[in-house]
């Protein structure tokens, strides 16, 4: 039974051990988490405080003094001002949240413009490239026949000057 017990509370104890070393890696990732659970922790023991300042009665008789009711206001207050950090804190984190969707939004938008904006340029592109060819092929039949009246009239130039060659030697 001993040895159950010490294995059940060694066991417990490592468990609590991964636990801790699991919550301040997580603090460490998201220290305004981190704070947030402390204002939580706060607010929870200041409103433990303030329910036991309602059962205290210190006057006569077990009746509640003016400063009992004056620590309990004031405890009270505390607990009002640790609320209201914590929703200050809420709103902070609410606001740079929408302002993260807002800014992805904003950058999805930016970046769909850009593709529309590119596939218009390689449409247009397209479109110079298809009449560049065009007026290549149009350029090299023009080419050819150019190419080919130019060798007739190099032939016929040596034919005429043959010619004159044989008339200039009879």
């Amino acid at each position: 039974m001993k040895k159950f017990l010490l294995i059940v509370f060694l066991f417990s104890h490592n468990l609590t051990k991964a636990d801790k070393h699991l919550d301040n890696a997580q603090d460490k990732a998201d220290p305004e988490k981190a704070e947030f659970i402390q204002l939580v922790k706060e607010r929870g023991s200041i409103f433990d405080s303030y329910s036991a300042s309602l059962e205290k009665k210190s006057g006569f008789f077990g009746n509640r003094t003016k400063n009992d009711i004056r620590e309990s206001q004031d405890l009270l207050m505390e607990v009002v001002h640790m609320d209201n950090k914590i929703m200050s804190m809420l709103n902070r984190r609410l606001g740079f949240r929408n302002f993260e969707k807002q800014s992805m939004a904003d950058d999805f938008m930016a970046m769909q413009q850009k593709v529309i904006n590119l596939n218009v340029v390689n449409d247009t592109l397209t479109k110079k490239l298809a009449d560049c060819e065009e007026h290549t092929k149009i350029y090299k039949t023009k080419l050819n026949r150019q190419s080919i009246y130019l060798f007739l009239l190099i032939i016929l130039l040596i034919g005429g000057a043959f010619y004159f060659y044989r008339q200039i030697r009879r």
